[in-house]
């Protein structure tokens, strides 16, 4: 059980633009429970990176950003596993 099971994420790039521009801070769940729709961030390479589920297929999930001219995203390096997520996003903060 984690005593904290939340983290502040700041959003860095234009790939999930219009729903979230450089620099807003979301609040994550940590969890690796996520959905069809849902925002999440999770590991890919050395970074982290935020975008939204496309497709959940067991452990595998299809991510994609909602700027897709602006986006490196599934459609580039495939599958996301849902051990590499961090957490889903519950609130965007302004």
């Amino acid at each position: 059980m984690r005593l904290f099971p939340f983290k502040l994420f700041k959003v860095k790039g234009k790939s999930m633009e219009p729903t979230l521009k450089e620099g807003d801070y979301v609040l994550l769940r940590l969890t690796r429970r996520v959905k069809n729709g849902d925002l999440v961030v999770f590991n890919h390479g050395n970074k982290e990176m935020i975008k939204r589920v496309s497709k959940v297929e067991g452990s595998k999930l299809w991510v994609i950003g909602d700027n897709k001219s602006h986006s490196t995203d599934s459609r580039y390096f495939g599958w996301v596993d849902t051990k590499e997520v961090t957490g889903r996003v519950i609130w965007k903060i302004k």
